[in-house]
Parts: C-alpha cells; sequence; structure tokens
C-alpha cells in the first residue's frame, strides 16, 4: 500500500472514531440530563415533612445543576474551538465535582490545542474515575495512535476490554490498529 492511501486510510479511521466520541458523548449527556430532570420531578412532589430535607437536596441539585451547566458550557466553548475558555470552564467543573466525563472533556480540549502529553494524563484520571468510560480509552489509544506507538495504543484498548469485555467501539479500534499499516 503506497504512503497516499495509508495516509488516506488513517485520516478516515481517525474521523469515524471522532464521530463515534461525538456521538457519545452527545447520547451519554442528554441521557444523564434527562434522568436528572426526572429526579428532580419525583423530588419536587415530596411532602411538607420532608421539606428541609428538600431544601438541603435543592442547594446540591443546584450545585450539580450549575455543575452541568459549567460542563456544558466547556463543551460548547470546546465545540466552537474556543480552548482557552474551554480550559476556563472545565476547570471550574473540575474544582467543584471532578467527574470522568469532566477529565475527558479536559483531556479533549488539550488534546486539539496542543498539549498530548497532559491530554494523557488527563484521559488516565478519567479512566481512573470510571474505568467503564469507554471514549476514554479510545481518546488515550488514539493519542498513541498519531505518535506512531502503536503498542502502547493497542494495550490502553485492551486494558479497556479487560474492564468492558465485549465493547464493540474498544473491539473495533484494536481491529483498525491490527490493520493499519504503520512505520516500525
Amino acid at each position: 500500500m503506497n504512503k497516499t492511501k495509508r495516509n488516506w486510510l488513517i485520516a478516515i479511521i481517525l474521523i469515524v472514531l471522532m464521530i463515534l466520541t461525538g456521538l457519545y458523548l452527545y447520547y451519554h449527556f442528554s441521557h444523564k440530563n434527562q434522568n436528572e430532570n426526572s429526579e428532580e420531578a419525583n423530588s419536587s412532589s415530596a411532602t411538607q415533612d420532608k421539606n428541609s430535607a428538600q431544601s438541603s437536596n435543592q442547594k446540591n441539585s443546584n450545585s450539580q445543576t450549575d455543575n452541568k451547566a459549567s460542563l456544558s458550557t466547556a463543551q460548547d466553548y470546546y465545540s466552537q474551538k474556543d480552548y482557552a475558555k474551554a480550559l476556563t470552564e472545565i476547570e471550574k467543573v473540575i474544582n467543584s465535582n471532578p467527574t470522568a466525563e469532566a477529565y475527558n472533556l479536559w483531556g479533549n480540549i488539550l488534546r486539539d490545542s496542543g498539549d498530548k502529553e497532559t491530554a494523557k494524563n488527563k484521559y488516565e484520571q478519567a479512566i481512573n474515575l470510571d474505568s467503564h468510560l469507554i471514549v476514554a480509552y479510545t481518546n488515550l489509544a488514539l493519542i498513541y495512535q498519531n505518535e506512531n506507538n502503536i503498542d502502547k495504543a493497542k494495550e490502553v484498548l485492551n486494558q479497556g476490554l479487560a474492564v468492558n469485555p465485549g465493547n464493540e467501539n474498544l473491539q473495533n479500534s484494536l481491529a483498525i490498529l491490527e490493520i493499519t499499516p504503520h512505520n516500525e
């Protein structure tokens, strides 16, 4: 396979992985918001005997809503490629409520703004917080693949499969690495 065809193949693979990542993030965040809305509706129908508990829950809910709003704002800035504002927002989220999703987004922002070494660390933190966050494994593996460190990329994907056996996204990413020509 000549170098041009190989480069096109790699570009197509990267585009597919980025689309899958975007779809996962969209589904994941929209699904979480729906669950939160139904929880808020249930708590608002509680009896008067639970007013003090509701007040405490509302404060926590407002804090979580603020966190989600900041995460959503960071995602918006990231989508607009305004990485400086996205970093400011994601740091607020991490300081108030560090989640795997937030660390994964932080990794994306850093990766796309050119700081791939720190991005790797953020993806690893996301995986440590939630070993079932598939997109963090694929994002980390993608950085290693782009560095032509295919063995490390495979290691990351296999680590994800050990915790998430049978996951199709991880299996597909690993299969793509197996068939993609690379420089040794």
